[in-house]
């Protein structure tokens, strides 16, 4: 039995380590990182399960990454406001994130990349903090239900994967990842901050089931999108705990059962 709960221990640490602290500008663990645009940028609505004139809606956000060192991601932080600065009061909401495979662009097949295959999903539920006051944001809705209207407050999503949901990247891969909302009440509306900072081709959107993948454009100005979001890797010394912590344990088990 104390072998059980020394092992129970270990695993209750490499559960709580990764939520010690949320991403900032100096987080050397960062694997891929594309700021919000704090200007001028866009909230683009991204949310699953809601009614807009009496008709279903599960509209979802996508922007493609290129994993560069073999690392897990173990971390997703993204960017995103209310529509109209309204937020749900004491209701905390939850996100699905999707990882797909990467379907580049073909003058023959598709003229612009976009997501394939789903290799990753969960639905979690994610720190959040204040992150700043934008000037000349937009809330967005591609299908042009919801007008265009105007917020300040930007908050930043940490969502923090235990070391069973990490996800193992190959690197030189691209990969997509989108970020929705879960169901929400009546009238609350989420979007997911566009960055500055351009990679590749544009962000894309759908309407889920079934929808098609569209290329993600600037309403004014008429070009590509992109959104904000970083993609982070274990951190070195904390795993190396972890590791040393285990070894220690199986060691000491090993001679339990000896005795």
């Amino acid at each position: 039995m104390r072998c059980k709960s020394f092992l129970a221990a270990i695993a209750a640490l490499a559960l709580a380590l990764p939520a010690l602290a949320d991403w900032d500008e100096n987080d050397p663990n960062t694997k891929w990182l594309q700021m919000p645009n704090m200007d001028n940028g866009y909230n683009v609505f991204s949310t699953w399960g809601i009614y807009l004139g009496g008709l279903p809606v599960s509209k979802v956000v996508a922007d493609d990454w290129k994993c560069t060192d073999p690392a897990p991601v173990t971390d997703i932080h993204v960017w995103g406001s209310w529509w109209n600065d309204e937020a749900p009061n004491g209701w905390l909401p939850t996100f699905q994130l999707t990882i797909y495979s990467d379907i580049p662009a073909s003058s023959q097949q598709e003229p612009y990349s976009q997501p394939g295959s789903v290799l990753w999903s969960r639905i979690l539920t994610p720190a959040v903090r204040p992150w700043g006051i934008s000037e000349g944001e937009m809330f967005y809705d591609p299908n042009g239900v919801l007008p265009l209207s105007a917020e300040k407050q930007v908050w930043q999503y940490n969502f923090l994967l235990a070391p069973q949901d990490y996800f193992r990247q190959q690197p030189g891969t691209v990969y997509w990842l989108s970020v929705q909302t879960t169901e929400l009440p009546e009238g609350f509306y989420w979007g997911w901050k566009t960055s500055a900072d351009h990679w590749n081709d544009a962000a894309t959107w759908a309407d889920l089931p079934g929808g098609a993948w569209e290329p993600l454009w600037d309403p004014r100005y008429q070009g590509p999108l992109d959104m904000a979001f970083v993609i982070t890797t274990p951190e070195p010394a904390t795993y190396a705990l972890i590791a040393g912590l285990g070894l220690a344990a199986f060691a000491g088990c090993r001679r339990s059962r000896a005795r």
